[in-house]
């Protein structure tokens, strides 16, 4: 982005620079005959011109800082691009393709064997309520008033 950046500030130096027209030069024992006044646009066009080599300079520089950057960042993607196909031929090579396979074996027994446990105990706790809800139907039928008549009492009862 920098780098870009860069690039368009130098390319609008030299198109600034190459549309103007050329500056007649004058020769210094010229401008001494000219007063405090008429030196001013003279005075600010060395100024501009002291700036704009400035800016230049800084422009080449940052040019030079971009693209060194530039170089670092490549030769780093390749390092690593090296190291990430090293590792992988790396890790292909322990791999032992028996050992996946009869990991993958135990777990899928396992698998089954806690499906078949889960069954056992949905089968039980189905028995379980069955077994309740039958104990809940006696317990509620033994639970009901009776429809027979209570007996008289056989003896009379005493006065305290």
């Amino acid at each position: 982005m920098r780098g870009s950046l860069i690039a368009v500030g130098s390319a609008l130096i030299a198109v600034a620079c190459s549309s103007q027209n050329p500056a007649a030069r004058m020769d210094e024992s010229g401008l001494s005959r000219l007063n405090e006044s008429q030196m001013e646009p003279v005075d600010d066009a060395r100024v501009e011109e002291g700036r704009a080599h400035d800016a230049a300079a800084r422009a080449r520089a940052n040019e030079a800082d971009a693209r060194a950057r530039l170089e670092v960042a490549r030769s780093e993607r390749s390092i690593a691009e090296a190291q990430l196909k090293r590792g992988q031929c790396a890790q292909a090579a322990t791999v032992n393709p028996g050992d996946v396979d009869h990991r993958v074996a135990s777990a899928q027994a396992q698998e089954a064997n806690l499906l078949k446990e889960v069954s056992q105990r949905r089968s039980n706790a189905i028995d379980l309520y069955n077994r309740w809800q039958a104990a809940d139907t006696h317990a509620r039928t033994l639970a009901r008033p009776s429809t027979t008549a209570v007996p008289p009492p056989t003896s009379e009862p005493t006065p305290h």
